[in-house]
């Protein structure tokens, strides 16, 4: 009788050698591909000497940039001012759906691609831990956008045009901008957008707009958020009243007004 192949074959043995050593380079921090690694570097810019990581390439021998960029807000020699003409990264990105997967150009979330710009902004004033602006934008066309959406802009222009695309606004502000660059001669300033910029961002010095034209921009600026403010309480049957000169007090409670109990009873019905 023939007995089943394999019946009386020694058992398998477990291996005693090592595994071979494997090296994630992501691990270890540096960026994908076998080529590359991240090595320091002292530069001296804006008057300190700031220590970066870029990314190095073995085989070319050549850095494509840093790795990572921080500078801090006290090292610099002088302060953003309000009035100032920035290029920044707009830290409010939007998912974009038509990239495709696996982008190099976007990162990657959960959410799907995100995308990032840098684009031309005005400073409006400082925070502690960086500046608050308003993003600027050229338009080739105006004639798409609604007259709501116009009356959120404010043209902005390096000449001196008696009438803008923005009539609402009156006159258009005046901007200078430094030389080295290709900026576009008319643009926008979008009075509904605000952008917070933190210090240890990549900001570039661009241009700056006058201190009379600062001031109109801000009466503009207060212009439209106290129209949108009377327009948010009039969802409750309230009127808006903007405060002149008004500063908490730490020390008064003021008595529950009638506005403010009709706006909290529509609250708790809502939500």
């Amino acid at each position: 009788m023939a007995l089943p192949s394999g019946a009386f074959d020694p058992p398998p043995t477990r291996s005693t050698s090592l595994p071979p050593l494997r090296r994630s380079a992501r691990l270890a921090g540096e960026p994908p591909g076998g080529e590359w690694e991240l090595r320091y570097q002292k530069i001296n810019t804006w008057g300190a000497t700031v220590e970066k990581k870029v990314r190095w390439n073995r085989l070319e021998a050549k850095s494509y940039g840093d790795w990572a960029y921080r500078v801090d807000k006290y090292s610099r020699r002088k302060a953003f001012y309000p009035g100032q003409l920035i290029l920044a990264t707009d830290p409010h990105p939007q998912t974009v759906l038509s990239r495709k997967l696996d982008d190099g150009e976007v990162a990657q979330t959960d959410c799907g691609p995100i995308n990032a710009k840098m684009r031309h902004m005005v400073v409006i004033n400082n925070t502690s831990n960086g500046v608050l602006c308003l993003p600027m934008s050229t338009l080739t066309s105006v004639a798409q956008l609604p007259e709501a959406r116009m009356r959120e802009l404010v043209s902005v222009s390096r000449s001196w045009p008696a009438q803008g695309p923005t009539p609402w606004a009156g006159r258009p502000l005046h901007m200078v901008m430094y030389g080295g660059g290709q900026y576009a001669e008319n643009s926008f300033i979008d009075l509904c957008q605000p952008i917070h910029i933190l210090a240890q961002s990549r900001i570039k010095d661009v241009g700056y707009i006058s201190g009379g034209d600062y001031a109109r921009l801000i009466r503009l600026l207060t212009y439209k958020e106290n129209e949108a403010r009377r327009a948010a309480f009039l969802l409750y049957e309230a009127q808006f009243f903007p405060n002149q000169m008004w500063q908490p007090d730490v020390n008064r409670t003021r008595p529950r007004s009638a506005n403010k109990a009709r706006m909290d009873k529509i609250t708790r019905m809502r939500w």
